[in-house]
């Protein structure tokens, strides 16, 4: 990502943007996406991990605590997390019926419009929380970013990955790394005006040919390194100062993936002990 030092400029969108703060240093404890988001969900931490799968997620603390709570999922539901996605209020399926194993254009713009019906919902002065579940960078890249945002090439021909070369992979997975740039910019101006706070958080990071290997079928530290940034509004930065202030001396320090179920919470401005501070970006 450009915002971590990357040569190309994959972020340009957030690289312009002010109150966003990059935590380059997050680690993975899991490379497949199975069993990382409920890790991520949950209350699980290095120590704990079986709570991944005994206990109820952020999202049940949300709407305990008065939060309108939405799901939208690009992705296909799995058995070891279908139940959180049917923790919330809503939960919509963008794109439906597709799976990893298809290879035809499959975008994260398609979210908006449910996003935007997530941000109404019906209500005045609600507050909201929404899981935004994309399909980002994942295989098989060049589905998931339009032709116009093809700057890089040449670009993957093939999805064996053994008749690509090393540079057709970085090129087309960079190309999705821009792509959600804008998409992430999107959702930001849906909430530049409100008093809003958004935590990105990838399930782990990805294999570009280093040591000859792809994707994240193996445990490397490419894959344990997964990207973050938090955005927030100039509204919700002037409520809550010292959370902003804690977040950017944090914001270079390593944290494990477990960080975000007590930081999300803080970030709602909700109180309960079941936030452990050592993990909370914003203390």
């Amino acid at each position: 990502m450009q915002i971590n030092g990357y040569a190309r400029p994959t972020t340009p969108l957030l690289a312009k943007e002010k109150n966003v703060v990059s935590l380059p240093d997050i680690e993975s404890e899991y490379w497949f996406t199975h069993e990382s988001v409920p890790y991520i969900m949950t209350r699980a931490d290095h120590n704990t991990k079986d709570r991944a799968y005994t206990e109820r997620s952020f999202i049940d603390i949300f709407k305990r605590a008065g939060y309108h709570t939405s799901w939208i999922s690009n992705q296909e539901s799995v058995p070891t997390f279908i139940y959180f996605m049917k923790e919330a209020d809503k939960l919509t399926y963008v794109n439906g019926g597709k799976s990893l194993y298809i290879y035809d254009s499959w975008l994260d713009d398609d979210v908006l419009p449910p996003l935007d019906s997530a941000l109404t919902n019906g209500k005045s002065n609600c507050r909201n929380l929404i899981v935004i579940h994309s399909i980002g960078s994942h295989w098989w890249y060049n589905a998931h970013y339009p032709k116009s945002a093809a700057r890089w090439k040449p670009e993957l021909t093939s999805r064996v990955i053994t008749e690509n070369s090393r540079q057709q992979f970085i090129n087309s997975y960079d190309n999705t790394v821009l792509y959600s740039d804008s998409f992430w910019h999107q959702v930001r101006e849906r909430l530049r005006h409100r008093n809003a706070i958004v935590i990105y958080l990838s399930d782990h990071g990805e294999n570009l040919g280093e040591d000859g290997q792809y994707t994240h079928a193996n445990d490397t530290k490419e894959v344990r390194n997964a990207a973050c940034w938090i955005w927030c509004s100039d509204k919700y930065k002037s409520r809550y100062p010292e959370k902003y202030a804690a977040l950017e001396r944090n914001a270079k320090k390593k944290y494990n993936t477990a960080f975000l179920f007590h930081s999300i919470i803080d970030a709602g401005d909700i109180s309960t002990p079941y936030i452990d501070k050592k993990y909370d970006v914003f203390k």
